[in-house]
């Protein structure tokens, strides 16, 4: 790491990851802010993923069900939804 102008150089190679963990950061004050849990972080140089807490306020991200998984005799839907470039994804059990 070199410092230039006061300015902290990473190198090109770091720079996605630099870039995804402050999208990562963005996006969970955002959901924090608006009641959110978040359970998990997952950040890579693309794509990076917050898996938040079901509760009702997530009809409010205009999720889309991309799974449906049998956990221990119960079936479960994974939703999912991009706020600024990030995916949100949260499990919702169906008690029916």
């Amino acid at each position: 790491m070199t410092t230039t102008n006061n300015v902290i150089q990473f190198g090109k190679d770091n720079q996605p990851i630099i870039d995804a963990l402050k999208k990562v950061e963005e996006v969970a004050l955002k959901l924090c802010n608006q009641g959110f849990r978040i359970i998990d972080v997952y950040v890579k140089n693309r794509n990076p993923r917050i898996i938040i807490n079901p509760a009702k306020r997530c009809a409010k991200l205009g999720g889309t069900m991309i799974k449906r998984t049998r956990l221990q005799n119960c079936l479960v839907f994974t939703f999912v939804a991009n706020i600024d470039g990030v995916q949100v994804e949260w499990m919702v059990p169906d008690h029916g």
